[in-house]
């Protein structure tokens, strides 16, 4: 499946989220955050991508947005779409559940694996494999 990011300015609470369509995924991440937070953001999201179901997140909306349902971040993020749709994607947050969790690892890894193939190799074992 391909995966459109798209850069928007996002409240001051939010660095990213994503969504799926029958054609693509997206993800849509603050245009005023700095490199790094974008980055951790995009890699965050992809983690969600591949892992997450969307259903059976049992968590409060007051826990999961700090106290901003659902519901009201829809129409600032993405006012074209459909409210309940837009809002089904903030349905997770925090560490709390496995998902989460599993987004989380995902990204720490696939960013240390960044800087690692950036670093200049000193050994010169990526030569070797």
């Amino acid at each position: 499946m391909p995966i459109t990011v798209i850069y928007l300015s996002l409240p001051s609470r939010v660095s990213a989220f994503c969504a799926v369509t029958p054609e693509r995924g997206v993800i849509i991440v603050d245009a005023q955050a700095s490199q790094v937070t974008q980055m951790t953001a995009i890699a965050r999201e992809l983690g969600y991508l591949l892992f997450d179901d969307l259903k059976g997140h049992e968590e409060s909306t007051e826990a999961r947005h700090a106290g901003l349902p659902p519901m009201d971040l829809a129409p600032l993020l993405a006012p074209a779409l459909n409210p309940d749709a837009v809002a089904a994607f903030f349905e997770r947050s925090h560490y709390d559940s496995r998902i989460e969790r599993m987004a989380e690892a995902f990204a720490t890894v696939m960013l240390e694996r960044k800087i690692t193939l950036r670093a200049p190799d000193r050994h010169r074992l990526s030569l070797t494999f």
